[in-house]
């Protein structure tokens, strides 16, 4: 008897699991959700410490991953910090732009010169090898000029498509830097994300 409710609950638990995965298609559940989450993140920043979204490269690097569904939430947030709900254009077109891709934001401080100029951005996936569709780097501040090259943070962003990969899985995030002399590693699970 206590095999036959363990065998439920873990069932329940895989089911539970399996409705939250990332999903490439988003249902009206799924943006019903991202609307609400987007509000409560008002004022905030959509992600923090400790989310599955939340990205730590190493102590100087940080960013998030960004799905469709977390691109719908942005919208929420950025509706009621003007107090207001999203409109149907808004998230519709959040969902347009964001769907078959996954975005990657990293915030990077570094002493390497021009660092942000041609950095390159990859996800592995077991075997597998997926390159960006577009990224981009942009110069923030600089942080410390107590070294030589200064050390500036700098804000990069790479879009990837996801057809190929298994959202089921882990990723792993690669940052390059100076054509290979750098490389920040992080990884992340696809399955729960959403």
């Amino acid at each position: 008897m206590a095999k036959v409710a363990w065998l439920t609950v873990v069932l329940m638990l895989a089911g539970t699991v399996a409705a939250q995965a990332y999903s490439k298609q988003l249902t009206e559940d799924d943006i019903k959700s991202a609307v609400e989450y987007g509000k409560t993140r008002r004022g905030k920043d959509i992600v923090e410490s400790g989310s599955p979204y939340f990205l730590r490269f190493g102590p100087f690097a940080l960013g998030y991953i960004s799905t469709p569904w977390l691109e719908v939430a942005s919208v929420a947030r950025q509706a009621a910090g003007e107090y207001r709900d999203p409109t149907e254009d808004e998230i519709r077109t959040a969902i347009s732009t964001s769907t078959g891709r996954l975005q990657i934001f990293a915030f990077v401080a570094e002493p390497l010169d021009d660092f942000w100029r041609d950095f390159h951005m990859v996800i592995l996936q077991g075997e597998r090898v997926v390159q960006p569709t577009l990224k981009q780097g942009r110069f923030i501040r600089a942080v410390s000029c107590t070294t030589r090259p200064c050390t500036v943070l700098a804000g990069l962003l790479a879009y990837f498509p996801d057809e190929t990969l298994d959202t089921n899985a882990d990723i792993e995030i690669v940052v390059i830097l100076k054509q290979g002399r750098k490389e920040l590693r992080t990884k992340v699970s696809l399955g729960v994300l959403r």
